[in-house]
């Protein structure tokens, strides 16, 4: 990867928005660089100047998770994503929660990441067994994702609206695709923002009691909204003939 300095200048300028009070003087880069592992203000002084020579991308990567990207080429592909600031500010973690089709109340809760990629908005979310990958695109108020497992075996849609908020901290949606017994599926999606590193988010099946129970006002908030499988699940009749009898 090459290495523009006008990256490195937005590099910085977002590490100087961190930390409040910094400044582009020395010792406003020795501010920065306090909690930078091998790193010290005349090297953030350095690159600032452009008089490294050759930036170390090792070290661009330490300074791009400072500010919560997972590295240097991550915080570039950023810069390049179109001019909406709805989409550009839904980068972050999540938890996904839908109510599994079951009578008994029992919801998913699975870890979502979504992140720029090539210009472009990513979703990843981690499943049990399968992991699923995405782009995010943006029309009329609305968020849609197409996923595909990393086997290629199944496919999700989800569709959430957003309108014109910018970073939200939960998302209503719908889903579709097919159960674990190759069955149409849909219902209802919920994305709830976390300030957590994506690692250490976990999946979890939760019943609507624990949920209830939750010390986190959202989960308990989210039990009631899945309360009624009528409100949230669809699938279809089981299909015997594929005719009319079959409705």
């Amino acid at each position: 990867m090459s290495i523009n300095h006008e990256d490195i200048l937005k590099l910085l300028d977002a590490l100087k928005t961190e930390h409040k009070g910094a400044d582009f003087s020395m010792k406003g880069f020795e501010m920065m660089a306090e909690e930078l592992e091998g790193i010290n203000g005349k090297y953030l002084y350095e690159l600032y100047r452009g008089t490294s020579k050759h930036p170390h991308e090792e070290k661009l990567n330490t300074i791009a998770k400072a500010i919560r990207y997972s590295s240097f080429r991550e915080f570039v592909e950023s810069q390049k994503l179109g001019e909406d600031p709805v989409l550009k500010s839904i980068e972050g973690e999540y938890y996904c929660y839908i109510r599994m089709h079951l009578e008994e109340g029992k919801v998913l809760r699975s870890p979502v990441r979504i992140f720029p990629n090539k210009g472009r908005m990513s979703y990843f979310l981690k499943g049990g067994r399968l992991e699923y990958t995405g782009e995010v695109t943006i029309a009329n108020g609305c968020l849609f994702v197409l996923m595909r497992s990393n086997d290629g075996t199944k496919s999700f849609y989800h569709v959430y609206r957003i309108g014109s908020m910018e970073s939200p901290e939960v998302l209503q949606g719908i889903f579709s695709g097919i159960s674990s017994d190759s069955n149409p599926i849909g219902g209802r999606a919920v994305l709830v923002r976390k300030n957590e590193s994506f690692d250490s988010l976990t999946k979890t099946k939760m019943d609507l009691q624990s949920l209830s129970e939750s010390i986190l006002d959202v989960e308990k908030r989210i039990a009631g909204y899945f309360r009624n499988k009528s409100e949230n699940n669809i699938t279809i009749k089981a299909p015997y003939t594929f005719g009319p009898e079959d409705l």
